[in-house]
């Protein structure tokens, strides 16, 4: 598990609030996938509803998981079910560390094992939907899988991280705190609690 496989599915819960206006959320989208008028696949409103949806079940799936609740297990694993994996093949050596360079100049890693979707003859809006939400549950399963492996779970252990919400109350963000961290996502959240 990488800390930018988990910071994926982070962004998308700690952006929901801003998706309250559809032309604001529709840009959420890159421009080179927002065609939901190609059919088949669904249209822009279901593909959007589908994406702010599961993202309010990503962020109750994980209130609970850190609070010892019992998970929608069910919820959780029809999503899993609908994408399946893949380890690309980037090629040999060279390719490889071309790859791994460009991702690293970019802040990232190279992602070889992926969560796709399967996405023959769907619209590209659709697609790029689908494959958002399953790569952000597959993510958020590691993680389960993580805290799971935790001897003080729901709390954490020395040297182990969480993911927490901002403990301000006008902040609703979600961190990875760890042993050393504070519990505000920023230090402007910090002082403001005071």
């Amino acid at each position: 598990m990488f800390f930018e496989q988990q910071q994926f599915w982070m962004s998308l819960v700690n952006d929901r609030p801003g998706w309250e206006d559809e032309r604001v959320l529709i840009e959420t989208v890159p421009a080179e996938f927002r065609d939901f008028g190609t059919p088949p696949g669904w249209p822009a409103t279901k593909a959007l509803n589908y994406l702010v949806n599961n993202v309010d079940a990503l962020r109750a799936a994980h209130g609970a998981l850190e609070t010892g609740r019992p998970l929608d297990y069910d919820l959780l694993n029809n999503i899993l079910s609908e994408g399946f994996l893949r380890l690309v093949d980037w090629g040999g050596l060279p390719e490889i560390r071309a790859r791994r360079e460009a991702r690293e100049r970019a802040g990232e890693r190279i992602d070889t094992l992926q969560a796709v979707s399967r996405k023959a003859g769907l619209n590209p809006g659709t697609v790029y939907i689908r494959n958002t939400v399953e790569r952000a549950f597959f993510y958020f399963a590691q993680y389960v899988d993580y805290r799971f492996s935790d001897d003080a779970y729901p709390d954490a252990s020395p040297g182990m991280f969480q993911v927490k919400e901002c403990l301000w109350t006008g902040c609703e963000r979600l961190f990875v705190r760890t042993a050393r961290s504070l519990l505000y996502c920023t230090d402007d959240c910090a002082r403001s609690d005071l």
